[in-house]
């Protein structure tokens, strides 16, 4: 018979040690005041050890990048599924950003949760006039984008923050100008 030996004396497991790596690196970042990354970023081994499924070297960068903003915490990628929820609004981001115009599915709409799971203040798109209205713009305009579009958390606030001042200018909540969304 095979001998199993419980990792319980023996320190952390290896699925164990690499979320605690990722949880860390979020809360680092979250309490970092400076423009730049704290720590070493996960790797693709360090997701693929914690058990997370649809990181690549594709958006590797991104999902990092989303780690490190201010609205994730080591509390949001914790336990888990938590972890899991963002690389999962993050993925379906980017399957509603292909590039392709008009073409996206009333199932591929993303919702507030998502796009607050990805480190993106909602407040606006929540609480705002018409929150309906708001998505319904948001979606159709990342429908018109490319994943280059919304590879950083920076630029998809970008996005959300024109959507919330059009729908401001248009409540008439604003006056000033709005800068054009390239």
């Amino acid at each position: 018979f095979p001998v199993t030996i419980s990792n319980s004396d023996n320190g952390p497991s290896a699925q164990d040690q690499a979320l605690s790596n990722i949880k860390d690196y979020a809360q680092r970042n979250a309490n970092n005041n400076s423009n730049q990354s704290s720590g070493s970023a996960p790797t693709l081994d360090t997701y693929t050890t914690a058990g997370i499924r649809g990181v690549n070297k594709d958006n590797i960068k991104a999902i990092n990048n989303i780690l490190e903003s201010a609205i994730i915490t080591g509390d949001s990628v914790n336990p888990k599924d938590k972890l899991q929820e963002i690389v999962d609004s993050y993925n379906s981001l980017l399957v509603l950003t292909d590039g392709n115009s008009n073409n996206a599915t009333a199932a591929q709409a993303l919702t507030v949760k998502q796009i607050g799971n990805i480190g993106i203040d909602t407040t606006g798109l929540a609480n705002g006039s018409n929150p309906e209205k708001r998505m319904s713009l948001l979606n159709n305009l990342l429908d018109n984008k490319s994943s280059t579009d919304v590879e950083s958390v920076a630029k998809i606030q970008a996005i959300v923050k024109w959507v919330n001042d059009l729908s401001d200018f248009s409540a008439g909540k604003i006056t000033t100008a709005l800068t054009s969304l390239s």
